[in-house]
């Protein structure tokens, strides 16, 4: 088991692996899930394990900001595009789908901001 102490500060030294970078997101807290959602924009890394956890959550739209007007749904959402795997953005695909236009419009601008 990781310390997430420990697991963060190797995140903000960008000498995280992969698996203490999906111990980090797992976690029920949002705050290192959001610490470790910048990692991914970065790393982009394309596993079952984080693509199911990004689904996981999508559905956090509102009541869970995670950075100026985005929520963790945001986020997550637009992580999964980005991650551009043919699982990764069928996963997109149908969330995205099912979005308002105010939510679309907040996804499609964390894409832009962050690819």
């Amino acid at each position: 088991m990781y310390n997430i102490k420990v697991v963060i500060d190797k995140i903000n030294n960008d000498n995280v692996n992969y698996e203490e970078l999906l111990f980090c997101l797992k976690q029920e807290k949002l705050g290192p899930v959001g610490i470790a959602i910048f990692k991914l924009i970065e790393r982009k890394y394309d596993s079952e394990e984080i693509i199911n956890r990004l689904v996981e959550l999508s559905p956090l739209l509102t009541g869970h900001k995670f950075s100026g007007p985005y929520q963790f749904g945001h986020a997550a959402i637009s992580l999964l595009f980005l991650i551009n795997s043919n699982t990764s953005l069928s996963k997109y695909n149908e969330i995205y789908d099912t979005l308002n236009d105010s939510d679309k419009f907040l996804v499609d601008n964390f894409i832009k901001n962050y690819s």
